[in-house]
């Protein structure tokens, strides 16, 4: 007896005999074997019940020189979930394409369902994926030996593997949300509400394979709201132009971007050798105008990503609270009247928000708000390369500002100081009139060069540590600059 009602199993393992083998080649014991039993186990730990009531089922104990029988055939379409475990020899199997086809067979949505799962045992370029496959995102399973230096599945020489442990603890959270979702379903239970007809959609960014299990929490409890889920896609990554018209294809029929974040940087992109999949999906929903909604676990210390700029100000930039606030917020947000559209965005306004490394989070909230007002042309200097060029970039950037922010956070005044000095010899060269604003990030206390640089450059705007940045507070400097620019005109 299933644990979803109306089912003979609950999970079903598709797979080519093959992949099952041993440490050694041999067949007891083989990897997917290993795979079935572990995951069987940790569905139930999931779901709080005795070990067998979710059963993984699998044909390892069969021959593998015996046809397909009508028993097993009626196995497959009775399973709630179908887990494939992906490899050459899985495509090359009459076997494993009967039991793909009878599953589905059943009900063609099964995979709009969610009821499908991936397992990626060897790579397989997605062009040979069966086409039903198509949008499936699956989970990798392969692992980089330094050893023998190349990819392989995890597991494979030892089941106990803590890389091949830790990948079916997140794969066992989202099979036994789905279970838990059709068994509820079954029972008449309103969880999850289907969504209604133009019920609002929210975009639920691809989470890092440490959060695929909080991905699937938040989807589910968007579902059982009643709201709409972005289907969790591949974005053809092969070219930047293709992966952006993908995301923006989805993004345009959002009511708001939700994102989990954690200190892991994400799947790299084809295109972009610098920026990971989080911070391009997070940079395309900002350009949509999508409200964000992005959270990370309070013990995440964004401090700690010391690799990557973009993604530690990616993460210090999420909330950091209970993942059921979060949640609560992504609806909200989804559900919130729709903002009319914004007012046609100002050309050739050029605004500088120049900064020491130190204070780059603070630079980042800045250009976020003033991107929200309306600007686009909002430049944070370069502070990485060849002294030379840093230093043209920063008087290039000086000359053709309409509007320049001195940020003051943890650098100390005299660095501070002769920042200003540089910078207004260069502001003395520029050939109209800029409006300027200095900000400061904890009172400046009694030091009179903080004084000094805010007299000389414009008006001081302390922001207290433990507040957040409020755009209210920027609106003198916004309309300095737009005056100024209406003079410069």
């Amino acid at each position: 007896m299933a644990y979803v009602p109306g089912f003979d199993c609950d999970v079903f393992v598709s797979y080519a005999h093959a992949d099952n083998e041993g440490p050694h080649g041999e067949r007891a014991g083989g990897w997917v074997e290993a795979l079935a039993e572990e995951l069987q186990l940790n569905i139930n730990r999931r779901l709080v019940l005795p070990k067998d009531t979710v059963k993984v089922f699998t044909d390892y104990e069969l021959p593998t020189n015996k046809p397909i029988t009508p028993e097993l055939l009626a196995r497959v379409r009775g399973a709630a979930v179908l887990l494939v475990v992906m490899s050459p020899y899985y495509l090359a199997s009459d076997w494993c394409r009967r039991e793909r086809s009878a599953f589905l067979d059943v009900a063609r949505d099964r995979i709009a369902q969610g009821r499908v799962f991936i397992v990626k045992y060897l790579d397989v370029d997605r062009r040979e994926w069966p086409v039903e496959f198509g949008d499936l995102e699956g989970d990798e399973f392969g692992v980089f030996d330094p050893e023998i230096r190349e990819k392989r599945p995890a597991g494979r020489f030892d089941h106990r593997e803590p890389q091949f442990t830790q990948r079916i603890y997140a794969l066992s959270g989202k099979i036994a949300a789905t279970l838990q979702r059709l068994s509820r379903e079954a029972a008449g239970e309103p969880y999850p509400r289907a969504a209604e007809q133009g019920a609002p959609r929210v975009f639920v960014a691809r989470a890092t394979d440490d959060l695929e299990s909080r991905e699937v929490e938040l989807r589910n409890h968007l579902a059982s709201s009643g709201l709409q889920v972005s289907a969790r896609r591949h974005y053809g990554q092969g070219s930047r132009s293709a992966f952006e018209a993908a995301v923006r294809d989805e993004l345009a029929g959002c009511s708001v971007f939700a994102q989990v974040l954690s200190e892991a940087r994400g799947p790299e992109v084809d295109f972009d050798d610098q920026h990971r999949l989080p911070v391009l999906l997070a940079e395309l929903a900002r350009q949509s105008g999508l409200p964000i909604v992005q959270w990370r676990d309070h013990h995440v210390d964004p401090s700690r990503i010391d690799s990557d700029d973009a993604h530690r100000a990616l993460v210090d930039g999420a909330m950091a609270c209970g993942f059921d606030e979060f949640a609560r917020r992504v609806v909200q947000a989804a559900t919130a009247p729709r903002r009319p559209p914004p007012a046609p965005r100002p050309s050739g306004v050029v605004i500088f928000v120049d900064h020491l490394p130190m204070d780059s989070a603070l630079a980042e909230d800045l250009r976020k708000i003033l991107f929200d007002e309306g600007f686009d042309e909002v430049y944070l200097p370069v502070s990485k390369g060849d002294p030379q060029a840093v230093s043209q970039h920063l008087k290039q950037l000086l000359e053709m500002a309409d509007g320049v922010i001195e940020v003051f956070g943890s650098a100390d005044a005299a660095s501070v100081v002769s920042r200003f000095i540089t910078n207004k010899k260069h502001l003395r060269l520029s050939q109209h009139e800029v409006a300027a604003q200095v900000v400061v990030e904890g009172p400046p206390g009694d030091d009179e060069k903080f004084a000094e640089v805010a007299h000389a450059l414009g008006p001081l705007l302390v922001v207290q540590s433990a507040e957040r940045l409020e755009r209210a507070k920027l609106a003198p400097f916004i309309e300095r600059l737009r005056a100024a620019r209406a003079r410069n005109v």
